[in-house]
Order: C-alpha cells, then sequence, then structure tokens
C-alpha cells in the first residue's frame, strides 16, 4: 500500500511539473497574431486614464450622427431588446 501511495504522489508531482512546464512554453510563444494580419495599430498603445466620477459628465449625443463615416439613427440603449440588435 504504501508502494502504490509513492507511486501515485511522483506520478502526480510529475504531472503538474510537465503540466506547469507546458503551460508556461505557451504563454512564453502566445502570438496575438497582430504582425502576422497586418493590423495597423501600433504596439505601444497609450491610453487616457479616465476619472470615474465625471465620466458620463459631458454632453450627450444629439442623433442621428455619423462615427467614422457609419449613420447612427438612435441610441440603442433607448431600444428594449440590445442584445437583438447587437447580433
Amino acid at each position: 500500500m504504501n508502494t502504490l501511495l509513492l507511486l501515485l504522489i511522483i506520478f502526480g508531482l510529475g504531472a503538474i511539473i510537465i503540466s506547469i512546464h507546458v503551460f508556461a512554453e505557451g504563454a512564453r510563444t502566445y502570438d496575438m497574431g497582430s504582425e502576422a494580419e497586418g493590423d495597423d495599430k501600433p504596439a505601444n498603445i497609450e491610453f487616457q486614464e479616465r476619472n470615474p466620477l465625471n465620466r458620463r459628465a459631458g454632453d450627450s449625443a444629439v442623433f442621428p450622427l455619423s462615427v467614422d463615416g457609419v449613420l447612427i439613427l438612435e441610441d440603442r440603449r433607448a431600444l428594449t431588446d440590445r442584445r437583438q440588435l447587437a447580433a
């Protein structure tokens, strides 16, 4: 019985070590694919920090409006089922 327990411990530790190695190698060699797809976004995008207190303190949008050449007729938050519109 002791031999069986010792073998289970040895195999269990071996499996843990192998899984750590596999996940570490996968994380180290994981490629987001931005270079392969020719994405024109720079790799070092700087984000502006927002203050959560005054995030929505500005003027609201007046519909219809155009964003990046796409005409938006109405605010989707006013619709009853937003998930249906997003699909």
